[in-house]
C-alpha cells in the first residue's frame, strides 16, 4: 500500500491506495500529513499539524494522539 497526504475540503488528510485493488481510501478526518504504516501492518502513524504524531487503524477509523509525541 501507498499512504499519502491529500487535500480534502482544504484540509491535508492521509489516505491509502492499495496497490493490488486499485482501491484508494481516506483514513483520516481531522489532519494528517506524512504517513507510514507500523510493522505489524495494523497502524497508520501520521503527523498531525502542530499537534504532533497521531494514529489510526490501517483500515481506517478512530484517531488518536501517541502517547509521549502529542507535539513536536
Amino acid at each position: 500500500a501507498i499512504y499519502f497526504a491529500t487535500r480534502v475540503e482544504g484540509r491535508f488528510q492521509v489516505a491509502r491506495h492499495t496497490l493490488a485493488t486499485g482501491v484508494t481510501v481516506q483514513l483520516t478526518r481531522t489532519l494528517g500529513g506524512e504517513a507510514a504504516e507500523s510493522v505489524d501492518g495494523k497502524t497508520v502513524y501520521f503527523e498531525h499539524g502542530t499537534a504532533g504524531i497521531w494514529q489510526v487503524p490501517v483500515e481506517g477509523g478512530k484517531e488518536s494522539a501517541v502517547p509521549g509525541l502529542e507535539s513536536v
